[in-house]
């Protein structure tokens, strides 16, 4: 009797940092992330973007905490008739939101945590290694493998990774 499979989990990993050239996984990155600064600029929002509390991308705001009948008329205006970069940026950040949130570590929530931490720390906040692993105290080879994870998985969440050849 010929079973059929309710679904293939190779259609569902992700590949790990050993299959990926994490050198040029790294630069797409890095290339990603500049370009998405240079759209928060260039629609006249903060050049790094904003971060919650649980380590997700704030939704960019146009709005203040008091409104009127005009600026929620001016705010639908802006959502609504937006021009082709503020649509490429919101693009762009929809989709730098879903990366950043992609990155995760199944059934272990602090190390999900520690690498989206690191993720961030690095690549977003700027921060040195040493200092990152002093502040989260742990050691470099930690480091190194829950940030080669990070990328790994926000570069494919992009389409963005890079295989060894």
């Amino acid at each position: 009797m010929n079973e059929e499979k309710l679904f293939d989990l190779a259609d569902f990993s992700i590949p790990s940092p050993q299959e990926l050239n994490m050198k040029e996984t790294k630069k797409k990155i890095m290339l990603f992330i500049t370009l998405y600064r240079n759209a928060r600029t260039a629609n006249n929002f903060r050049r790094d973007p904003a971060i919650t509390s649980v380590l997700s991308l704030a939704e960019p705001t146009f709005s203040t905490s008091f409104h009127s009948t005009t600026e929620d008329v001016a705010i639908w205006n802006i959502d609504n008739d937006l021009s082709d970069a503020l649509k490429k940026f919101k693009t762009l950040h929809n989709e730098f939101s879903k990366a950043i949130d992609s990155i995760d570590y199944p059934f272990d929530a602090d190390r999900r945590i520690r690498r989206k931490n690191i993720f961030i720390r690095k690549y977003i906040n700027a921060q040195r290694r040493i200092k990152i692993m002093n502040e989260l105290h742990i050691e470099k080879d930690v480091y190194n493998d829950d940030l080669n994870w990070a990328c790994a998985q926000f570069a494919f969440s992009l389409g963005i990774h890079v295989f060894k050849e």
